[in-house]
């Protein structure tokens, strides 16, 4: 229940079954609100909760709303004060407990613990618009009963109590199930309300009633047999008593459910849809939004390569998309004159006799290709040329700044670069590599005529290995005693001077002993 109005005229409001084009609906005239995840904003006398970056703003005028924790406006309150609504839904500055200045974080941390207490902070307003939703088909068929030629009539409360049947003006008795009569029937029995249940199945209590009418559960005492926990409102039709019954029974999260027993059998709670139960995708016929699929399921459209597909339907296209090198060349036969200046192929084979600007040889040549980024003719890109079968050669290119470079080939064993020519005096040589020497010449030197050959003494600027010198030759140093010298470079040294005058003995044999400065001559 919430209150329209201002402070001196108030109407208060429900939820309530009418019959809407037809269609038996629940008319939704209040709602209730989880402040626990709201933000706030503030000004000098209130704060405004928002949900989702927005602001409540489908309350009805009223400054009566109901909520857990903060005190409603009184007409004995100032404006600041509880919660009111207008067009937005706000809070007074001073609502808090403890009488605290409100502040965004103070009115969200407020929230917050009241929601980790189990006691979340909840705002039950009325709306400025009804909203509908229709009731189950087999809720249909049973308030179809109470439709009357002359038009319709709608199950309604209003007010702080349910309406007795003299409220209604409807007199009591038994009634038939159907036309005129049957609708005054089961008006009457909804509005003299049933005892509550004492029982703990709810199924048994709804056998053993003799009449249907509005009833009221114990959540802690009736708890088998109940659509959920907690204490429920509901509606009975009795049929048959003790066969044919049915429910519709509301529940302390919002949510409605059906129950029917038909032919000795209780087929079961159902839930009718809406926001605050909304069907599995199985009640749809319909796949969970995490489920897989087969790869015969895919029977349209091409995987695109951001969610793991090849983007494309030919194998080319997709070596392509996948910036890949082919294992398989594509094929330009001994007929097709192709330039390989233009071809945009990961790998060809062309004809080497029908390629133009083909570096290698042999019958076949295959043509790799590096693109950088985009492939295209004028892409910048390198190119690999190698042989199919008979040729050796390997070279490459690169196409940049919109020109192609020379071939540069790459040499192998079976490849090798040509030798080199030597030069004589009327040419130069070539580059390539040098001839290799015979056994026996590992002691001789590459010539620049690209022979191999000892230098003659002459060649390297040397006299020979057996050769004389004149005595003008000798220019430096002193002929040593051992070699015929004197071993000294002058006659007039300190060592040896003329002073020394001795007798020169002349012999012919050799004397047995001698004095030093004594000369002997032996003949």
């Amino acid at each position: 229940m919430a209150y329209i109005g201002t402070s001196v005229t108030k109407t208060a409001c429900y939820d309530r079954i009418v019959r809407r084009d037809g269609i038996w609906c629940v008319e939704r005239n209040i709602k209730s609100v989880d402040l626990t995840l709201a933000s706030w904003n503030v000004n000098s006398n209130y704060g405004t909760p928002y949900l989702n970056g927005y602001s409540i703003k489908d309350c009805a005028l009223s400054y009566y709303p109901f909520c857990t924790h903060f005190a409603s406006r009184g007409a004995s309150n100032a404006q600041s004060s509880g919660i009111w609504a207008g067009s937005t839904l706000v809070i007074g500055l001073d609502a808090l407990p403890d009488k605290a200045e409100t502040t965004p974080s103070g009115l969200k941390t407020f929230c917050t613990e009241q929601a980790e207490a189990g006691t979340p902070v909840i705002i039950v307003y009325a709306l400025a618009t009804p909203t509908y939703e229709e009731l189950h088909q087999d809720v249909q068929v049973l308030l179809n009963t109470l439709s009357v030629p002359s038009g319709t009539c709608s199950v309604w409360f209003e007010g702080d109590i349910l309406p007795s049947g003299a409220d209604i003006g409807l007199p009591r008795g038994d009634y038939p199930c159907s036309g005129v009569e049957g609708a005054y029937r089961w008006l009457e029995e909804l509005s003299n309300p049933l005892p509550t249940p004492t029982t703990d199945d709810l199924y048994a209590w709804a056998l053993s009633q003799q009449r249907g009418g509005v009833f009221a559960t114990d959540g802690s005492t009736t708890t088998k047999n109940v659509p959920e926990s907690g204490n429920l409102t509901g509606i009975l039709f009795v049929t048959e008593q003790g066969s044919a019954v049915s429910m519709i029974v509301f529940g302390p999260t919002g949510k409605i459910h059906t129950a029917i027993r038909i032919a000795g059998v209780w087929r079961g709670w159902t839930t009718l849809y809406s926001p605050l139960s909304k069907p599995d995708p199985a009640d749809l016929g319909a796949a969970a939004a995490s489920h897989n699929h087969s790869a015969d399921q895919i029977t349209s459209g091409i995987l695109p390569l951001a969610r793991g597909g090849l983007g494309a339907s030919t194998w080319s296209d997709a070596m392509n998309n996948l910036r890949g090198i082919p294992k398989q060349s594509t094929y330009y036969g001994s007929g097709t004159n192709v330039n390989i200046d233009e071809i945009t192929d990961g790998l060809a084979l062309v004809s080497w006799s029908a390629a133009k600007n083909c570096p290698v040889g042999g019958s076949f040549v295959y043509i790799m290709q590096l693109f950088y980024s985009s492939i295209g003719p004028n892409s910048v890109r390198t190119q690999i040329a190698f042989p199919f079968d008979s040729g050796r050669s390997i070279a490459f290119r690169t196409y940049t700044n919109s020109a192609w470079s020379e071939w540069t080939l790459i040499y192998s064993q079976k490849s090798p670069p040509p030798k080199m020519s030597g030069a004589s005096s009327e040419a130069a040589g070539t580059d390539g590599l040098v001839p290799a020497p015979a056994a026996g010449a590992q002691d001789k030197f590459l010539r620049g005529d690209g022979s191999w050959s000892m230098p003659t003494a002459d060649q390297v600027g040397a006299a020979a290995a057996s050769h004389n010198h004149s005595a003008s030759d000798i220019t430096s140093g002193t002929l040593p005693v051992s070699r015929g010298g004197t071993g000294v470079n002058s006659l007039t040294g300190t060592d040896y001077g003329t002073y020394r005058v001795r007798g020169i003995a002349i012999s012919d044999t050799i004397p047995s002993s001698m004095s030093n400065g004594q000369i002997c001559l032996v003949y």
